[in-house]
This record gives structure tokens, sequence and C-alpha cells, in this order.
């Protein structure tokens, strides 16, 4: 019975996920979630899943939902200043965006033109008025920091302060020069008495006006002694009536102010005595030992001077000095002298200000000579800026510079002409804030189309749209949550189901699969992954049609949603590093695909296959490391390697990028791939199937031109997932209108396109022996034995021609083969025309190595116009070629 159910069970989950449900009502089994959108940026989402978890209690996670790009447009030069500002403004009232205005181009710099040093501010002011009297050309004097010693008188020295300070006076009355005092010679050092100690502040202040009255000396006091201040807390008695009365007689014989407190225990009372110091201390201890009463002391932290001494002022005069401490020893008490730090000096030296005047100091000088004093002049460590340049404003006019330097030439006097680092423009070009999308690049460019002014734009930046999606919960839930969002956050939401395991959605595709079919053939898709051969409609069917991929086959990767989350132990790590082993840079390299996968929401095993894909397990060029500009570069997922020159053109990106060590090369090229592709704001292509054919915009912006690039990395993906075990993984499978069932895939010819040509082209081979194949490469089914020997040439495909020799039908290497009259074409696409000019009507487009045959006149010339041959088209058809797009083969 158990069995049975397990199977309904499985049968049941089947048929969920082979078909695609209708959502138009709720069933009440399922189960739904909110997906709320959009959020721009990590920090706005983050802090809108905190808020949203916070308010409603919702279990709630955040996924990268588009990337978008953010532009920056720029326009042509505008001349003039006004002119650019005046448009500038316009865009701004009618787009609403912000721009600014640039200078364009190379500037004319503003230059001035600088004189030598002169000693002086007058004989700077005098050159520079004389310079703009005679140039036209204001200019300005500068102090410069050429720097110099400044001087100072020095005198002899004088007995006395107040003799020096009133010569001070005169010198200064006499010449305007400042001057100080400065001692010189012996000191006297300053002496005061210091008396003993003297209890209580009252009897230190008596002796001090007595000291003072006696003697005529000023002196001072302070404290030098402190007494320390105490509570005192006896110990327990009992009884509250008790206590009041032992409080009571404390106070009264004591003379304090005593209180009680009752304790923790019943009935036992403390009593505390207050502030006490020195003998009333003292008195209260010993009344309470003559009690034997308990008692403990807490310091109040307060101390009061008890002891103080005196001290009188700085003393240099020895009879005061002895008539100071005669007052003490008359009175018996203790004094003693001590030195200060205090000076005095009784010789000076006058200074004068120091300066760079001489006729300051000539005066100074002058002074002392005729008071028959000396005095000399000194050099000082001050230092004067007495040099002054001659500088011009700011000058653009070639003449105005010319005649600025002819001044100094004409006076033989040194100049020099300098830029002043600031630059006048003619042109000017006007540059927009970043802007999100196409919408808003497109708004900007067409305000500057419209008026006929060259405007472009490039990428300036990611901008990265996030979605919350809650946890599950049920259909009347999820609305009422949907509703509470748009009420309460004004945030846009979905109700969608959630998805079962491993949940298979069918995409309709309103097109007809033979329509879509046509587009992609005309992209001249490849047959090989080299990009030689282009493949087959047969080949190109097969691979488009997702009917030839089963449910449950590797190829069936294909349909996988890229975004689909899943979460990797260490183990599981460990695992696909060993699968990665002997894969050249890729090896130990499964963490960073695991990261790279989270960060930018890709699924890592997905990213793993397309790397191995593209870097041939390792082995390709690009992925072992390309030297450009001294510079080893790695470029993993054959991101801009065109099919032309893959490893020039995949490796100038990778530089460009800064792809310099191979964990850069995985998290650049993932984070492309999410913005460009997975992430696309224009269009999602979010699986291997959508990057390579684009069903939804068929023949545009498809990764690879190889029809087989898909099959070629879901080998990949099942190994890794079948050494990994089952995850819960999303499908999405797109159905075409008229989309035929499975087909068997073409092998041999069958897989090779045949470029027509035109029925009467002919071909001589140009060796013995030439092989003839059943195929490009393929086993040979005969050989031309005879060099020149003329062929039909039926078609061709990658270098190789189909070709009818004498019956045998097979074909031969082009390179052995000289074709008659026959051009090769040589760009991606080339139109027919009607005739010889670029107006002339399209009549039909030609791929790159088409052959045509070119119309010869009588004479066996190409007929040609202008650079202009004309063709023979396979149908019979005839046209014109521009000659700068085919080579003659």
């Amino acid at each position: 019975m158990k069995r049975k159910f397990i199977l309904l069970l499985l049968s049941t989950i089947l048929v969920f996920t082979m078909f695609p449900k209708n959502h138009s009502f709720a069933e009440s089994n399922s189960l739904y979630r909110l997906e709320i959108a959009d959020f721009l940026g990590e920090e706005s989402v983050n802090n809108a899943l905190q808020q949203l978890q916070n308010d409603t209690g919702w279990w709630a996670e955040k996924r990268l939902s588009r990337i978008d790009n953010y532009y920056r447009v720029s326009t042509g030069g505008f001349y003039g200043e006004e002119k650019v500002i005046n448009v500038l403004n316009q865009f701004k009232a009618a787009t609403g965006y912000h721009a600014e205005y640039k200078p364009l181009g190379e500037g004319i710099p503003y230059k001035t033109v600088r004189s030598g040093s002169y000693y002086g501010e007058d004989m700077a002011k005098k050159v520079a008025e004389e310079f703009t009297a005679n140039t036209g050309i204001q200019a300005t004097y500068q102090q410069n920091n050429l720097g110099k010693n400044k001087n100072r008188v020095l005198s002899g020295a004088y007995y006395g302060e107040d003799l020096a300070k009133s010569l001070i006076q005169e010198l200064q009355t006499a010449t305007g020069i400042s001057a100080k005092l400065e001692p010189t010679g012996k000191y006297q050092e300053a002496i005061r008495i210091e008396s003993g100690g003297f209890f209580g502040e009252e009897t230190v202040k008596s002796v001090l006006r007595n000291f003072q009255e006696k003697t005529g000396i000023a002196a001072n006091y302070e404290p030098i002694q402190y007494s320390e201040e105490y509570n005192v807390i006896t110990g327990g008695f009992y009884g509250e009536d008790n206590v009041k009365l032992i409080v009571d007689q404390i106070n009264r014989q004591l003379g304090v102010s005593a209180f009680y407190k009752a304790t923790n225990q019943a009935q036992i009372y403390t009593i505390t005595i207050p502030q006490l110091i020195g003998d009333r201390l003292s008195k209260v201890e010993n009344y309470l030992k003559q009690n034997n009463w308990w008692y403990s002391k807490e310091s109040t932290g307060v101390k009061y001077p008890t002891h103080y001494y005196l001290y009188t002022s700085d003393l240099y005069d020895q009879a005061a000095i002895q008539k100071a401490l005669k007052f003490f020893q008359d009175n018996h008490w203790w004094a003693t002298t001590a030195k200060t730090a205090n000076k005095k000096y009784q010789y000076f030296n006058i200074v004068t200000e120091s300066t760079l005047d001489s006729t300051k100091m000539n005066s100074a000088l002058q002074f002392f000579s005729k008071k028959n004093f000396w005095a000399t002049i000194e050099t000082t460590n001050d230092i004067g800026y007495p040099y002054y340049d001659i500088v011009t404003i700011p000058l653009l006019d070639n003449q105005a510079i010319a005649k600025a330097e002819s001044f100094y030439k004409n006076k033989g006097y040194w100049y020099t002409t300098q830029n002043t680092g600031e630059y006048d423009y003619s042109l000017y070009h006007i540059v927009t804030q970043d802007l999100l999308g196409k919408e808003n690049q497109e708004k900007a460019l067409k305000f500057f189309q419209d008026r006929g002014l060259w405007a472009e734009s490039t990428v300036s930046g990611d901008a990265k749209f996030y979605k919350i999606l809650t946890g599950a919960m049920s259909y009347e839930k999820a609305v009422a949550g949907k509703q509470m969002i748009a009420d309460k956050y004004q945030w846009y939401s979905e109700v969608k189901e959630m998805p079962l395991p491993s949940s298979i959605v069918y995409s309709n595709i309103n097109k007809t699969f033979d329509s879509i079919l046509a587009i992609q053939s005309a992209k001249s898709p490849k047959l090989d992954g080299a990009g030689q051969f282009i493949a087959s409609p047969a080949l190109i069917q097969y691979y488009m049609n997702p009917s030839n991929f089963a449910q449950g086959s590797a190829e069936f990767y294909q349909f996988m949603d890229l975004t689909s989350p899943i979460d990797l132990n260490v183990y599981q790590i460990a695992i696909l590093n060993k699968y990665l082993q002997g894969m050249g840079k890729l090896e130990g390299q499964a963490a960073t695909f695991y990261n790279a996968g989270k960060t930018y929401g890709m699924n890592p095993i997905y990213l793993i296959a397309h790397a191995i894909h593209e870097t041939g397990k390792g082995t390709s060029e690009l992925s072992k490391g390309i030297q450009v500009n001294g510079q080893t570069v790695y470029n993993f997922f054959g991101y801009a390697a065109y099919d032309e020159n893959a490893n020039v053109s995949g490796s100038q990106y990778a530089y460009q990028q800064g792809w310099t060590t191979p964990e850069a090369a995985i998290i650049g090229g993932a984070a492309n791939i999410a913005k460009n592709y997975i992430y696309r704001s224009s269009g999602p292509q979010n699986t291997l199937y959508k990057m390579r054919w684009n069903p939804f915009k068929p023949g545009e912006h498809q990764y690879a031109t190889h029809v087989a690039w898909v099959t070629a990395q879901t080998r990949y993906i099942n190994e890794m997932f079948q050494l990994l075990g089952s995850f819960a993984l999303r499908y999405e499978v797109p159905v075409y209108l008229n989309q035929p069932g499975p087909t068997a895939k073409p092998t041999g010819e069958a897989q090779f396109a045949v470029l027509p040509t035109h029925p009467s082209l002919v071909g001589y081979t140009t060796t013995n022996d030439l092989t003839i194949r059943v195929y490009p490469n393929g086993n040979s089914i005969g050989q031309i034995p005879n060099a020149y020997t003329a062929v039909n040439v039926l078609g061709s495909n990658g270098g190789w021609y189909k070709v009818n020799a004498n019956g045998v039908i097979g074909w031969v290497a082009g390179e052995y083969v000289d074709l008659q009259n026959a051009f090769v074409v040589t760009a991606s696409a080339l139109n027919v025309r009607s005739g010889s000019t670029w107006g002339a009507n399209i009549i039909a487009t030609l791929s790159k190595n088409n052959i045509v045959v070119g119309v010869v006149d009588a004479n066996g010339n190409f007929v040609t116009s202008e650079g202009w041959y004309k063709v023979l088209l396979s149908d019979g058809r005839q046209g014109w070629v521009s000659g700068s797009y085919i080579a003659a083969k």
C-alpha cells in the first residue's frame, strides 16, 4: 500500500511539472508568495527588506531581478560660453535632467610676465608705475620669498634700571625707534624670610600685622598643616526610646549634633556624630570609650587648615633681611632665609627693534655717539623680506605679452613669462548626469537631435534592480498582503504561485517556427566552434527545435533558469574542485565561481560549464593568459572573442576590463553575463537556449554563432549535477507556433550549408591528385589526377568548394582551385544593388565568403563603374556591388 502511495505522489508531481498551469483561479492546495519589485541598489532593497520583516514578521529574501545601464550623454562643441549656457538651460528646462558644461579641447593659457627682484617697496612701486605708463598693462608688485637677516643697535651697559629706562624714552623721542632693556652682568638673588608654624588663622594674622608694623616689610601667610574631618558611628542600641535618650545626652554633654538611624535589624539603631575634627573629635572618642560604647570613624574627605607659616616679600637688602630675622628672634619664634627664583640686575643694555632700515640704524648710532655712549650694529636671526617682484595681470594676447617682455629687455632687466594654470576656452560641450535606462538616454539624445545638434551616449555604470520574495502563504493571505503592501509602503507586488521542485514553465512564442528559422539561417550560424563552416538549415532546425531535447536528458539543461539559486557546502565545493582538476587556470576555482554566482544571482554550475566550454577545458590561449601591454590577462567566457580573431579581440577586452588574475576574469565575466544577458533590462536571456537563440527577438543579441554552443555546455552541467545530487531547479521551455516534433540530427554532408554559385562558375585545379571528399574534411570519394582540370563549382562553404568533376560530385579544398571571373565577399554582409550607386535599390544581400561571378565585357575585362562591379547572382540575376567589399579569387 505504501509503495502505491509513493508511486501515485510521483505521478502527480510529474503531471504538475510536465504541463503548464492555468493560474486564472486560486487552487486551495497551492501555496503562494509575493514578489515585490523593483528596488534600485542593494542599500534600497536591504532597507525595504528590513522594514518589511520588522513590520510583518514575514520570512523574505532579496533577489537580483535585472541589471540596467546608467548612461551619460555628451554633446559636440559650442562656440562661446554664452551659447553653451543658453543650450544648457534649455536642456534642463525641457528634460528636467541635471547637466553641466565643460571646456572642450585645449585652451589658450593665461600668462603673466614677472620681473626680477627689486630691493624695497618704494623701488618696486616706482618700477611698477613706470611699467604701466610705458606699456598700458596693469601690474602689481608682490613681496617674494628672498629673505635677509635684520639688524639692531646694541648699547653699552648702564647702571640702574631707572637710568636705562630714561635713555630708552629719549631714544624713541629722538629717532622714532622702539627699544627695550636687556639685563646684563652680575645679578643679586632674592631672599625671603620664612617663619615656623602658628596654630590657628587668627594667631598668624595677628603676628603678620605686628611684623609689618615693626619692620615695614611686606609679608603674607599660608597653611602648612591640616586636620581631617570625620563622622563617628556607634554600635547598635536596642529600642528607639532608649536611643533617643542617649542622643539627647550626647548632644547636651558634648555640644554636638548627633542623630540616630535604624539598621536592618528590628529595634536596633546606630548613632552618627558628624563633622568632627581636632579637640571635638578627641572629646567624642573619650566620651564613647568611658561609656564602653563601640564606635568607628569615617573620613568625610574634608580637611581644615590648623597651622600657618609667614613669609616675606623678596628682599635684596641685607639690613632688611637682618631686621626681619631679628623680629622673630626677639619673640623667640623660629625663622629662616630661603632663596626665590627671582633676580635683580644692576646693569642693563639698550636694544633697539630689529629692522632692515639702515637709516634707522644710523640714527640710533648717532644718538648714542652724541652722548659719548658706546653702541654697535649687530645682525639678528630675524628674517625680513625686502625684495619685490613686479607681476602683470593674466594676459592672453601675444602682442601684450611681447610688449611687457620688451619693457624689461630694453632696460636689460631680468624677467620670466609663466603660465598661470588657467585657460581660456572657445569651445564647450554639455555633459549630463548619469541617466538611468534607455528611456532617459533616448530622451536626452532626442533633445539635441531635434535641434540638429550632435550628441552621443556612453555607458557610465550599472544599475542593479532587486525584488523581494516572501515565504509561502495561502492565496487569501497573499492577496491581503499585496493590498497591505500597496497601502502601507506604495510598493508594487504580484501574487505568484510557489514553484514546485524542478518546475517547468512553457513560454509561448507568438511566431511560427519556420519564420524564426529563416531569420536564424540568414545570420549564417556556424557548424563548428572555430566558426569556419556555416551550418545547414537542417542542422539549425535541429538545434533550434525544443522538441528535440527531452526532459531528463543532459541537453534539457539548456532550458534551466540560470537564476535558479543553489546553495553548496564545503564538501560540494571540494567535489567541484576535483572535477576541475587538470583544467588549467580553472583548477581550484570552484569557490570563485560559487561566489560570483551568489553575487550576481546566477547558477554557479552553469558558470563553470560555460567556462569549461569556452576555454576547451582550460587549454585555450585566452584561459592560459595573454600578454597585453606588459600585463597578463585572462578571459574564461569568450567575452568579445569574435570568430575572425578571437585571441586578439578577447584579450584586448580582458585588458580593458582589468582581468589580470583568474579570479578577476571569473568575477568580471560573470558580472558582464549577468548584466548583458541573464538580467538584461530590455529582456532577460536567463536560459542557455535564450542566450543562443533569443526566441523573443530572434537574430538579435545572441551570445554565440555555433549552433551546438548550448549542448556543448549542458553535458558538463549534467556531469556536475550527477556528482552533486539533485536540486530544486526551474525550467523555461519555449513553444513556437507550428513547432515541429522531434527530428533526427543531420549527419555527414547534411550538416553543411551549400552557399550557391552561378551555374556558369568554373574553376581550375592547381595541383595533381586533388582529393574529392564526401563533405569538407570527410572521407575520400575520388581524385582529380591532373592540375589545370576544369571543374564546375556548385557551391562553397568555409573555404571548400562543392564541385562536379567529370560526373563525380563532392568537396575539394578551395586553396587548390582557381576560380574564373569570380569574387569572394569579404564583408559580413554585402548588399547587391540594381545600379552602381549607393542610392540604388537593394535586390539581394550576400554573406561573408559567398562567391559571385563578375560580368566581363567582350575583351574579358570586368564591367565596372566608379569602383562598382557588375556581378551574376546564383539565380541568374545581375546587380552591382562595391569593390571595397570583394576580393578576386
